[in-house]
């Protein structure tokens, strides 16, 4: 039950009594409002103040009801109150109330829909990386181990576009659909995308007949946990070294070098120049590992005389103020490194 149903009731019983309680004196004796409510008042209060009026046998008897009745309705009104302070449903209003606003101001963040374990998974390593983010789930256990790791969060189930809005996707850079249930991730997609389509998405998929309807909904990524970890296992077999290798490069936050990407925007200074021509190791220190081209072509090592263009996605490698560099030089204002 809402706490603040279980305080609603006991108010609502004390109120009661008040309109009884002046009603019936008005009923019983010719006395204005103000007085039959003023006889009401230290009747239940139990003060004994002089009655304004003479009480007669009729009105005796209503007197001794009124105050075994009130005494029950004032008792449980005090304990319901105690238990509402004492439980800490004023803390976790004033709590509620500030995240809510911490909410409203978030921009650029990201959406986990889902804190089973791979959502958990997915918050850690935000948390890791810097990242500002929130949870949805509706299931109470998993809220609560949210609340542990003090993660911002919007209770209620992602398919519901009041819930997504309430987390900011609106302002929101990306959202990750990580329910155990396709279905929902399928709904989650489709809503999200409706609500942003510039958003980024991340969506979960336990069986591949999913992944086709996922990327025809929005979804930008597709993961199978299944597939990914097979895949991962096969790697670190064969190729350990190499493995072991790209895995700190591209999730480890304690190397001085990361793996990191940015896409060019149409006003960039550096787009229609060469990479050799706009400098940008020279510069800043940072490598271009690779460019993935608007139309999904991918180079790897891309030669100097390659040309930029807009909406082409560099890969990158330097050092977190290398990188930080880079975002200065080509998007000016942006704090916000690649990557």
């Amino acid at each position: 039950m809402d706490p603040f149903t279980k305080l609603y009731r006991p108010v609502l019983l004390l109120i009661v009594l008040l309109v009884v309680g002046t009603a019936g004196y008005r009923l019983l004796y010719p006395i204005p409002m103000l007085d039959a409510l003023y006889m009401t008042v230290i009747t239940l209060a139990t003060v004994g103040f002089r009655e304004v009026y003479p009480l007669d046998e009729k009105g005796k008897i209503f007197t001794i009801l009124l105050i075994l009745t009130g005494l029950g309705g004032i008792t449980f009104t005090a304990s319901s109150v105690f238990q509402f302070m004492v439980a800490g449903h004023l803390t976790g209003m004033v709590k509620r109330r500030k995240m809510e606003k911490t909410l409203d101001s978030l921009r650029n963040h990201y959406i986990v829909c889902g804190f089973g374990r791979v959502g958990e998974q997915i918050a850690q390593d935000l948390t890791k990386a810097g990242a500002r983010f929130v949870v949805i789930d509706s299931n109470p256990e998993a809220l609560a181990r949210v609340e542990k790791h003090g993660y911002l969060f919007v209770a209620g189930n992602a398919t519901n576009d009041e819930v997504l809005q309430k987390a900011g996707i609106e302002h929101a850079k990306g959202l990750v659909a990580a329910s155990d249930s396709d279905p929902d991730n399928v709904l989650i997609t489709l809503s999200a995308k409706l609500l942003n389509p510039k958003l980024f998405i991340a969506s979960r998929a336990s069986s591949e007949d999913v992944f086709d309807k996922l990327y025809k909904l929005g979804a930008n990524r597709v993961v199978s946990p299944y597939l990914s970890t097979g895949q991962k296992m096969a790697a670190m077999m064969l190729k350990p070294v190499v493995h072991d290798y790209l895995d700190t490069m591209a999730y480890s936050t304690d190397l001085e070098i990361r793996i990191g990407d940015m896409e060019l925007p149409p006003d960039c200074e550096i787009v229609g120049k060469t990479i050799q021509h706009s400098a940008i190791r020279k510069r800043t220190g940072v490598t271009i590992l690779a460019i993935k081209k608007p139309e999904g072509r991918v180079l790897t090592n891309p030669p100097v005389s390659t040309v930029l263009a807009k909406g082409d996605h560099l890969i990158l490698v330097g050092t977190a103020q290398q990188l930080d560099a880079l975002t200065q030089m080509i998007l000016p204002g942006n704090r916000e490194p690649p990557g």
